[in-house]
């Protein structure tokens, strides 16, 4: 019941934080056409395709094991994923009481999503 209570609160909190962050948005999702900003692509088969592709492949070529193995890192949805790029000090086994609420957080959230017949 705790855990159901915990969660209640914090999405209330979110709900609430997201309703009061919607009045200072800078840019309005409307004020704002990527499509106007970004150029096209380029045209198949031309030069200009074929020097992106050309860059794309030898990035491919250039990567190392360890390139790789940070791109698939990037995967998990970890807060560690952000603090890594903070402070590498910053992991899980330094901070075990961090991971105990963000697991009691995610559990209890699956709770109340479970109580809420949601996805």
């Amino acid at each position: 019941m705790r855990r159901l209570l915990l969660a209640g609160f914090s999405a209330l909190a979110l709900a609430s934080a997201a309703a009061f962050a919607d009045e200072f948005v800078f840019l309005s999702h409307d004020s704002v056409s990527l499509a106007k900003l970004l150029p096209p692509p380029p045209a198949p088969d031309s030069v200009a395709q074929k020097r992106d592709l050309a860059l794309v492949l030898e990035v491919q070529r250039q990567r190392t094991p360890e390139l790789v193995k940070r791109a698939l890192a990037d995967n998990e949805l970890s807060i560690f994923r952000i603090t890594e790029a903070l402070d590498p000090g910053l992991t899980s086994e330094r901070l075990p009481l961090t991971v105990q609420f963000l697991a009691e957080f995610e559990g209890a959230r699956a709770e109340l999503r479970r109580a809420l017949n949601l996805p």
